[in-house]
């Protein structure tokens, strides 16, 4: 049976033309009747071809709880279990190996480190060489064989392996000097099965990402943080260690002309027991999962995708190669989801929505600010019989105050439109997800993702008092400013001064620190990439560079945490409404009436989040 196939990617939205300030509330309530849709169980019908909505949408209310006198949200039906928090991932500094069964020994230091050029491996930096045996690389095309060489990984665990190499990414594969890579381990007896190997001592699995930084000031910081509080908050990131990349493509011997700098190696996102948890897609027995998902701004660069028939997202699903009336399952049962978002049935949410995960997904995204995190790398997945699940966080190079992201106006003039969200698009004031309440803000992409989800959401005080206290919880200690100022200071830090590490719990970040574990190889960076990297407002060079990113990075995320705790402090006050975050805060609106008397307000019941632990 045909599958969706693939189409040319596009940004629709800049032919709407009408206003989209309330998203959800205003073009998922014009395709309401996607309620029939509901039940996973009901018969295929063909998945609607995305387009543009040409009826003009209500304007703008003047605040959210005005939004809610519309009755977009419907009647209460229902309430929420009690929400489960998970602890911290055992991994949480992502270089502890084990977990997974490695498919191919490793050994130390092998053949192919021979060649490397004197001073290689620097202590605490191991080394990859990708080896593509002649070919060129180019972004958007496929993935060609060749090598993969590690030198120097955590505990001795190196490998020499065949391997498929191609340049990830969308435009920093255009636009970066530096790209990064997406790497898969083969046999090395048969380089057309999976190699599984514990590559940087990392759970055992066959792909893998280099992630080359050059699009953060800060050198990845920005990554390694947004993973890091991830898993602090017990949901798996992908795991990351800083390594120096050879890149030969010339077929010459291994030389310091191959050097390509330094890199961030880590985990793909993909299924597994060690990353995303998801059962084995047998449709034979259960149709119901596991499915992995992704919203990357509408864009379609797979063979297999649905449309949503309320918001009119476009989900890419990378895995499992499903056919027809497997999309159509999916695609019915995000479309029940949504419905239920429309009908305030928070029973029906919890069923097909795993809220905690997705209180958690909102506050990472929100911590971190990152202008894609609702509406160009969103990963989710679902289990089998199991819930639509937000996460893992992915893609975090232009987060904590870095970049507006496309397509959000009013981030230039140091962040100074601050609007009805607060602050701007990269100020340290502000939330990130009800941005596009104002669609000059939007302009060209006023759907904004599924921050048309969250802004549903945040209607419900029940679930703004989930994420507050959450928030409060994660506050005590596991995301407490003395975490992310000790992650800066010993980002890349090497395993065995692990106990140094954690003395700088609680410092402040200084140069010393900063240049500790990766500094000299920031150097080397530096000069292969002096053309991309140069900034001529600093005139002491790199290190004055880098030492004034990784600082702003940190002022800005303390304010940030800072801002982030008074908007939840205020929002705890008695018969605050949902934008009582604002500064000063609006004028109190009356509450309005639903049907049966309730207040729309209530959609969904309180949650019981869990007690912090007591710290020590």
């Amino acid at each position: 049976m045909a599958v969706q196939r693939r189409r040319p990617a596009r940004r629709a939205a800049a032919a709407l033309g009408a206003p989209a300030a309330a998203a959800l509330l205003a073009l998922l309530v014009l395709a309401q009747a996607s309620g029939s849709a509901a039940a996973e169980t009901a018969a295929p019908t063909p998945p609607p071809r995305r387009r543009a909505l040409h009826q003009a949408a209500p304007p703008p209310p003047a605040s959210a709880a005005a939004a809610a006198a519309q009755g977009a949200a419907g009647p209460v039906e229902g309430g929420l279990p009690a929400l489960e928090f998970p602890d911290p991932e055992p991994d949480e500094e992502g270089e502890d190996g084990g977990g997974g069964k490695a498919s191919i020994p490793a050994t130390t230091m092998p053949p192919c480190c021979k060649g490397l050029p004197p001073g290689f491996p620097a202590p605490g930096i191991p080394v990859v060489i990708v080896d593509t045996e002649g070919a060129v690389l180019q972004p958007h095309k496929a993935k060609v064989p060749g090598k993969l060489c590690t030198c120097g990984a955590p505990g001795g665990l190196d490998y020499e392996v065949p391997a498929r190499v191609r340049i990830r990414g969308s435009s920093s594969a255009e636009h970066q000097q530096q790209k990064s890579l997406a790497v898969d381990s083969r046999h090395p007896r048969n380089a057309s099965r999976k190699g599984e190997i514990e590559f940087m001592g990392f759970p055992a699995h066959d792909e893998w990402i280099l992630y080359a930084p050059e699009g953060d000031p800060a050198l990845g910081l920005r990554n390694w943080l947004a993973y890091g509080a991830s898993r602090r908050m017990g949901r798996y990131a992908s795991r990351t260690r800083y390594v120096e990349v050879f890149l030969v493509q010339d077929r010459r011997p291994l030389s310091r002309e191959h050097y390509w700098g330094l890199y961030i190696a880590g985990e793909a996102v993909a299924r597994g027991r060690e990353r995303v948890d998801v059962k084995k897609f047998r449709p034979e027995r259960d149709v119901s999962g596991g499915w992995m998902l992704a919203y990357e701004n509408d864009n379609t660069k797979g063979d297999y995708f649905f449309d949503t028939a309320a918001s009119r997202l476009t989900f890419l699903v990378t895995y499992p190669k499903a056919t027809q009336d497997q999309l159509l399952w999916i695609k019915n049962f995000v479309d029940g989801m949504e419905s239920a978002l429309i009908a305030g049935n928070a029973t029906a949410v919890a069923e097909r929505l795993d809220v905690a995960a997705a209180v958690d997904y909102f506050l990472g995204t929100e911590l971190t600010k990152n202008p894609d995190g609702y509406r160009g790398s969103i990963k989710l997945h679902k289990d089998r019989g199991g819930p639509l699940v937000m996460g893992p966080m992915w893609d975090y190079d232009e987060a904590f105050g870095e970049c507006c992201g496309y397509p959000i106006e009013g981030w230039k003039g140091d962040g100074s439109s601050n609007g009805t969200s607060g602050g701007s698009a990269i100020s340290p004031e502000g939330w990130r997800f009800n941005v596009c309440n104002e669609p000059q803000r939007c302009k060209v992409e006023p759907l904004d993702g599924v921050s048309q989800w969250y802004r549903r959401l945040w209607l419900d005080g029940d679930f703004r008092a989930a994420a507050a206290r959450r928030w409060a919880q994660l506050r005590q200690e596991r995301l407490a400013d003395a975490w992310f100022t000790a992650e800066v200071a010993q980002a890349g830090h090497d395993a065995a001064h692990e106990g140094a590490g954690r003395a700088l719990l609680g410092c402040a970040l200084d140069r010393w620190r900063v240049r500790t574990a990766i500094a000299n190889a920031t150097d080397r960076n530096f000069e292969r990439w002096r053309g991309a990297l140069a900034n001529p407002q600093f005139p002491g060079g790199w290190r004055q560079q880098w030492d004034a990113a990784a600082a702003a990075l940190q002022n800005w995320l303390l304010a940030h945490l800072a801002w982030m705790d008074g908007a939840f402090a205020k929002l705890a006050a008695p018969g605050a409404g949902p934008d009582a975050y604002l500064h000063p805060a609006p004028a109190p609106a009356p509450a309005p009436a639903a049907a049966g008397g309730a207040a729309n307000d209530a959609g969904l019941q309180a949650a019981a989040v869990p007690a912090p632990a007591a710290s020590g």
